[in-house]
């Protein structure tokens, strides 16, 4: 049985996947770099989420936002999304269209300008995003967990950072982000569809030249904590609770059954927790 992918480095440590795919007619183009809220210093919490918004400003080959949204024109979709832990760049296209979608992520991800011009819009635009969150009560309860079980940690404290640090933000903040953490050792490429022959050659071209080095890490987690946060907001006839515990390694064989576990309790609308609560 043939693989069904194909990972490989470039020599300067990025790292790279390829889906060969020939039966479909699209491709999708990823850049994913491992650094999220986690990786976060408190002072700039929330900054890994803002510089994803800021990327479609304007990059180095593609100075305004109408330039970096030109692939919608090819009919492509294209998006970016941060987590704790993770941030990345994608988008599908037509299978002919491959290298301008590579192009764009790769421009994306590497060689944003954070034009000040745009920085007090996308500022206005972060903050409504995190009024919106207050008003949910299922994004409020979650966030508290965090808290609660992640005191003294990154872990704990919002992707989407808190208002009072956003307000305080800069220019010079970002660029400084970005250079410690986009580096070639936390960069992965990945590519899926109709690949054309070239697909190699290009991906090195365009991602073997960012600089290597490894990126700022993060704290290891102690104990998770213990207590109980009350969020009490008036926003619904309903009442959300959420109670963690701690779980298993990530290489745990165990994890497994601990996933079949979580869809059993909690998953879908015959989970147990649904039929004895709702």
């Amino acid at each position: 049985m043939s693989k069904s992918f194909e990972f490989y480095r470039l020599k300067n440590g990025v790292r790279v996947v390829l889906v060969p795919m020939s039966g479909v007619k699209s491709v999708g183009v990823g850049v994913y770099v491992g650094t999220g809220s986690r990786h976060e210093t408190e002072k700039v919490n929330g900054i890994s989420h803002f510089l994803e918004h800021m990327v479609f400003k304007g990059t180095k080959k593609f100075p305004t936002p109408a330039d970096t949204s030109y692939l919608e024109g090819l009919g492509a979709i294209q998006n970016a999304w941060t987590d704790v832990d993770a941030t990345a760049y994608w988008c599908k296209l037509p299978s002919d269209k491959w290298r301008e979608g590579l192009e764009m992520v790769k421009e994306l991800a590497l060689y944003p300008t954070i034009p000040s011009k745009d920085l007090e819009i996308e500022r206005g635009v972060i903050l409504e995003e995190i009024q919106r969150r207050n008003d949910r009560p299922d994004e409020l309860v979650a966030e508290g967990l965090q808290a609660v079980m992640f005191p003294n940690s990154a872990l704990g404290r919002p992707t989407l950072g808190r208002p009072e640090i956003i307000k305080g933000l800069c220019r010079a903040d970002f660029l400084r982000y970005h250079q410690s953490q986009y580096r070639s050792a936390n960069v992965v490429v990945s590519l899926a569809g109709n690949l054309a022959s070239s697909v190699k050659r290009s991906v090195a071209d365009w991602f073997g030249k960012l600089p290597e080095g490894k990126a700022r890490g993060f704290e290891k987690v102690g104990k998770v904590g213990r207590g109980l946060k009350i969020v009490n907001k008036k926003l619904a006839n309903q009442a959300h609770v959420e109670l963690g515990v701690q779980g298993v390694n990530v290489t745990d064989p165990r994890r497994f059954a601990l996933t079949i576990l979580t869809s059993y309790l909690g998953q879908g609308l015959s989970s147990r927790l649904f039929m004895e609560l709702r």
